[in-house]
């Protein structure tokens, strides 16, 4: 098992995937491979869907998909592209789950909680992520001389994009590295002045959810970026520019960022003169 998923890692690797991509696809292999020893069984096509049976119930479509996905990646690693597993048919929800999606109001909550609780790094984290759209990778590319310049160059797997750093944000970023004694290199560090990465941010705002009262599933920093998308797009409706800004090669991946939680529809909906009571036309009459 342990070469198998050795060489995998190594392919991963050469296809240039995130280091976060590399982990989720070596430990959905990896569960495979331990479910295959336990049951004892040969790794054949048979046992492949086997296994996609084996799946908790509960899993919603998009989890049992995502775990179809990446199998059928190492089936073909191995040498079985014939064995991929098709994956479930989902319609399209024009709709955001409203107790997932981080709200403007929770989002000024975070940041007021992590003022008052004196970690100004991690509200300036929130609203650096928030106020440009970046993912929580990409925070590095926030340096000095970025702040100074207004304007950000991300890599991402060889892609590079502009960002602009507003001017509200600049002025904040400025002042926090006035404070903190900083004066080149990214902004956002450790204590050994290490660039911060993922899972210091995301346990860090788990807990600030918890401080804050919000639910600390939407204690994800992807969530803010999503924030940045629908404020973006509110502003100028232009998906085709939120798209170069977000770094995504399809625009169909950048309708997702901007779902609402049908909130509005509702409320046009419930201003429509269309339904009338039986008293209504005895009163006309």
């Amino acid at each position: 098992m342990d070469t198998l998923l050795k060489n995998y890692t190594k392919q991963l690797q050469l296809e240039e995937k995130s280091v976060n991509s590399i982990d989720q696809y070596t430990r959905k292999a990896r569960r495979f491979l331990v479910w295959l020893e336990g049951q004892e069984q040969a790794m054949t096509q048979e046992n492949v869907l086997a296994y996609i049976h084996s799946l908790p119930a509960e899993l919603c479509p998009r989890s049992r998909n995502h775990i179809i996905i990446l199998l059928n990646h190492f089936l073909t690693h191995l040498g079985y592209p014939g064995w991929r597993v098709k994956t479930l048919r989902i319609q399209e929800d024009l709709y955001a789950e409203a107790d997932k999606e981080i709200t403007q109001k929770e989002y000024e909550q975070l940041v007021g909680t992590a003022y008052n609780r004196g970690d100004t790094r991690l509200a300036a984290i929130i609203q650096t992520i928030a106020a440009t759209g970046i993912r929580v990778s990409e925070l590095r590319a926030i340096t000095v001389a970025a702040v100074k310049a207004g304007r950000a160059q991300i890599d991402n797997k060889g892609t590079l994009r502009k960002i602009f750093i507003g001017r509200d944000l600049v002025r904040l970023l400025k002042d926090y590295c006035k404070k903190n004694h900083i004066k080149n290199g990214p902004i956002f560090i450790t204590r050994t002045g290490r660039p911060m990465d993922r899972s210091n941010i995301w346990r860090a705002l788990k807990n600030l959810c918890v401080q804050a009262g919000i639910d600390p599933r939407k204690g994800f920093p992807h969530n803010l970026r999503h924030l940045f998308a629908r404020s973006f797009y509110e502003k100028g409706k232009d998906i085709a520019r939120l798209a170069n800004i977000l770094g995504h090669k399809s625009i169909e991946t950048t309708r997702i960022y901007i779902k609402t939680s049908g909130q509005e529809e509702r409320q046009i909906l419930n201003s429509l003169a269309f339904i009338k009571e039986p008293g209504h036309f005895s009163r006309r009459q």
